[in-house]
Order: structure tokens, then C-alpha cells, then sequence
């Protein structure tokens, strides 16, 4: 690696992590104060708002890289564009392909970073607060090709996913007795909260173990009582942008299995895979407004406009994730259609900005 490429690097790594910094301190400190809320309404101890808020930061980080980079990214052209030091490399020689590749490795590993945020710190952190808010000892595993697997005293729930209504989609539920003895297995096609602990199962059958053996028994609905109320199950739902590529993968095989809707897990799959060529698109975007910078005049409001152009990517995304959802369009189209729409608008303002 040349010593520009290397001065490039550092400028770039140094400002995209204190942008990233300051964003994440900021949805931070939002998270404490619900967190904070929370614990006064529930009388849980201060420790653990303070907690489950640093495990949400992984989540942020992941979600707001992107727009880091960007900022980060245009932070460095301007310091750049300010000292003419984007001219003289301009003029000595360097094209606009060659910055390009001088910024190819820094560029990769920021990628790189924000995919192993999403694929493995972020998910672990989610999975640590949502422990934590169920009190540590409910949560056996979850987002298994099993399902979610529960702990409800000495017995063991199966669930094959809940729905955002509450609704638990093929709950099976393993009893056991006090000398840890399997004593029946019942397994439902749904169920819904009744009240006072305990909902109602339907199209159920009960498989009885004894002395005497093994016996089987069906009906169309039965009152279970448990610990498990709608909110620990609502905590225990995890948005799919939540999940690594693996657990999505996973899960969508388990859902095409069981014949159920797979649209929200598969565009969440995609945005996922689409996540490193986003952070590209932000370094070819700011370096286009370097070179507006240069030529122009008025270093910051054009670092403004950058700025928000990376707030509606993020925006865009959301709304092309939920937009795909809603009208069903390919899970591909509502992942990837901001991805794109900025490539070509990065494309299109760097080949305008170098005619000028």
C-alpha cells in the first residue's frame, strides 16, 4: 500500500469511527431513557436499563454504518477539497479511477465491519438483552429450525413462530414432572393469551405417559396455564433485521417447510447481502462531492447535502423494505431497489461533476 493510500486510510478510518461514535451515543441515549422508564414502571434495578442499553449498540452501529460512512467520507473530501491536497493529487496525476482503487482496501474493510456487526455482534447483543429483559432463565433457544424453545418452570415449550397479533403458531409443550420424568407431550395447531396466565389451545392432541403406557388423546381446544404471558413472548420476537444471515437461512427453510409466509425473512436475507455494496455506494457518493467541492466553492453545504442524502438512503430503505412487503413485489426489488437507485446516482453525479 502507497503512503497516500495509507494517509487516505487513516483520515478515512478515524473520521467514519468518531461519526459512528457520536450517532450511536445519541440513539444511546434515547434507548436509556425508555430503558429508564421501563425499569421505574417494572421496579427493576438501574443496572440493568444501563445493560440491556450498551447491548442494543451493536444494533445501531450495524444499522447506522452506512450513514457513518458516508459522513465520515465527506468529512475527509472536504478536508481534502479545503487544502487543495484533491487537486494537487488531481493534477499529479491521479484519476478518478485511481483514487478509486486507492480507496479499494479501506473501502472493503469497512464492509467488512459493518457485515460482521450485523452477522455476529449485533445478533448476540439482541439475543443477551432480550435474555435479560425475560429475567435470564426463560429463553432455553430461539430462532432454532425447531423454532423458539421456552422454559416454563419444569417444562419445555416448542413454538413454531408467533405472529404479530400474539398468536403462537404450532405451540408444543413437553411436561415433566418433579423427578424430571417426561409425563405428557401436547402438541396444537395455534393458541391465543385467555387471560390470567393461560391460553386457549386449539386442534389439540396429548400424548399421556404413565405407569400403564402411552396413551392418546384429541380435542378441539384446552386451557393451558402457564408463566409465558404476551409480553415475554412479544420481547421474545425477533425482527428479522435482527437475525445473521445463518439464522435467516435457517428459518426460511423452516417456514417453506411448514407452508407459511417467508416474503419479510427473505427481504430481510437480501438487505443483508446487499449491506457491503451500500457502504461502497456511500465512498463513490462522497467522493463525487469532493470533487463538487473543488470546483464550486462552499465546502459545507454540500457536506449538509451529503448528510442528508445518507439519511434518505437509510429512510429508503426502510420504506422499500415495507413497500416490497406490503404490495408483494420480489423480495430482491425491496431489498435492493435504494441500493441501486444511489448507485446510479453516484455514477451519474461523478461522470457529471468530472465534464464540468
Amino acid at each position: 500500500m502507497s503512503l497516500l493510500a495509507r494517509d487516505l486510510a487513516r483520515r478515512l478510518f478515524g473520521a467514519v469511527g468518531l461519526v459512528s461514535a457520536a450517532l450511536v451515543v445519541l440513539f444511546a441515549l434515547f434507548d436509556l431513557i425508555e430503558q429508564l422508564d421501563a425499569a421505574g414502571a417494572a421496579g427493576g434495578p438501574v443496572w440493568r436499563a444501563l445493560a440491556i442499553t450498551a447491548l442494543l449498540i451493536p444494533g445501531h452501529l450495524y444499522e447506522l454504518f452506512p450513514v457513518a460512512t458516508l459522513i465520515g467520507a465527506l468529512v475527509v473530501m472536504a478536508q481534502l477539497a479545503a487544502s487543495s491536497e484533491y487537486t494537487v493529487m488531481r493534477t499529479s496525476g491521479v484519476s478518478v479511477p485511481g483514487v478509486l482503487r486507492l480507496l479499494l482496501v479501506p473501502t472493503l474493510l469497512l464492509a467488512l465491519f459493518g457485515f460482521f456487526a450485523g452477522e455476529w455482534l449485533a445478533p448476540q447483543a439482541d439475543r443477551y438483552a432480550r435474555n435479560m429483559r425475560l429475567g435470564g432463565d426463560t429463553v432455553v433457544a430461539q430462532q432454532l429450525r425447531s423454532g423458539f424453545w421456552l422454559k416454563d418452570g419444569r417444562n419445555f415449550v416448542n413454538l413454531g413462530g408467533v405472529l404479530p397479533d400474539g398468536e403462537l403458531i404450532s405451540p408444543v409443550i413437553h411436561e415433566f414432572s418433579a423427578d424430571g420424568a417426561l409425563r405428557a407431550i401436547l402438541r396444537a395447531k395455534s393458541a391465543r393469551f385467555d387471560g390470567e396466565r393461560h391460553w386457549r389451545l386449539e386442534v389439540v392432541e396429548t400424548t399421556q405417559f404413565n405407569e400403564r403406557g402411552v396413551s392418546l388423546e384429541r380435542v378441539q381446544s384446552l386451557r393451558w396455564a402457564t408463566q409465558l404471558g404476551p409480553d415475554i413472548l412479544k420481547v421474545l420476537s425477533v425482527e428479522p433485521n435482527r437475525m445473521s444471515v445463518l439464522e435467516l437461512w435457517s428459518y426460511l427453510h423452516h417456514l417453506r417447510n411448514n407452508h407459511q409466509d417467508t416474503g419479510r425473512y427473505e427481504t430481510a436475507l437480501w438487505s443483508k447481502l446487499f449491506y457491503p455494496l451500500s457502504i461502497m455506494v456511500m465512498l463513490l457518493l462522497a467522493l463525487s462531492f469532493a470533487r463538487l467541492q473543488v470546483r464550486a466553492g462552499g465546502v459545507m453545504p454540500k457536506v449538509f447535502a451529503g448528510i442528508m442524502l445518507g439519511i434518505v438512503f437509510h429512510f429508503m430503505t426502510r420504506v422499500g423494505n415495507n413497500l416490497g412487503q406490503l404490495n408483494a413485489w420480489p423480495p430482491l426489488v425491496g431489498a435492493g431497489a435504494s441500493t441501486l437507485v444511489f448507485v446510479l446516482a453516484a455514477l451519474l453525479l461523478l461522470w457529471r461533476v468530472e465534464r464540468i
